[in-house]
C-alpha cells in the first residue's frame, strides 16, 4: 500500500510539473507604420501587458534585470535608421 501511495504521489507531481510548465503569453504586441516621408517610415510597437506583468527598459544596469531587446532581420528591402526609442 505504501509503495502504491508513493508511486501515486510521484505520478501526481509529474502531472503538476507538466501542467505548470504551460507557456505563458503575458504580452500582446501590436504595431503600426507611420510614413514620415516618401522613403522613410516609423514603426510603432505597442505592448499590452496582462495585469501584474511589466517590461524592463532597453537600458538597464549590467547587474540588473534583463533588458528588453528589439531584433530586426537584415534585409535588402529596408535599411534601419536610428535606434529604438521608448515612449510611455
Amino acid at each position: 500500500m505504501r509503495k502504491l501511495f508513493i508511486l501515486g504521489l510521484i505520478g501526481l507531481m509529474g502531472i503538476m510539473g507538466v501542467a505548470s510548465a504551460q507557456q505563458l503569453d503575458p504580452v500582446k504586441w501590436k504595431y503600426t507604420v507611420k510614413e514620415t516621408s516618401a522613403t522613410e517610415a516609423e514603426l510603432i510597437f505597442t505592448a499590452q501587458l496582462d495585469k501584474g506583468w511589466h517590461l524592463y527598459s532597453q537600458y538597464t544596469s549590467p547587474d540588473g534585470p534583463l533588458a528588453i531587446v528589439f531584433t530586426f532581420e537584415e534585409s535588402g528591402d529596408y535599411k534601419r535608421v536610428g535606434k529604438v526609442s521608448a515612449r510611455r
